[in-house]
């Protein structure tokens, strides 16, 4: 039995890396990560404030009950306009996609020269990592005694 460092090691150093570079990017666009998320949720369309709340809570960007808070933000700043959804506004989109093409150019870089089958593979065993992780936290936050 060897004493390799346990995946966990990996997969954090890893996320944190590629989190401070993503932080220097939005930091650049005035963006925190969860606008940034609730914004590439948005790029896809327009969206109930329900579901773009839902989506955030999913995203696990901040803590349960911040969500709409978020949106306030986006909406304060100019970038997100209410109506009968909500919806990326022009200035929205001048920040988003800039940014957005900047993380797929980055992102590109990253994988350069890596082969196919080694990049599927890893998205697989990220996507059982992810799953698994989430059906445990699942079933701890629902073993944990509710206060009253």
């Amino acid at each position: 039995m060897t004493n390799s460092p346990p995946i966990t090691r990996f997969i954090g150093e890893t996320e944190r890396t590629l989190q401070a570079l993503l932080q220097h990017q939005l930091q650049q666009a005035g963006l925190t990560f969860a606008q940034w998320v609730a914004l590439t949720v948005l790029s896809g369309g327009p969206l109930s404030s329900t579901r773009l709340a839902t989506a955030i809570v999913d995203a696990r960007v901040v803590a349960a009950g911040e969500e709409l808070n978020v949106v306030n933000e986006l909406v304060e700043k100019g970038i997100v306009e209410r109506g009968t959804e909500l919806s990326m506004t022009e200035l929205g989109f001048g920040v988003f996609l800039p940014l957005r093409d900047r993380v797929r150019d980055i992102t590109i870089r990253l994988v350069a020269e890596m082969p196919s089958e080694d990049l599927a593979a890893t998205r697989r065993v990220l996507e059982v990592l992810t799953r698994r992780a989430t059906e445990l936290l699942t079933a701890e936050v629902a073993a944990t005694p509710q206060l009253s």
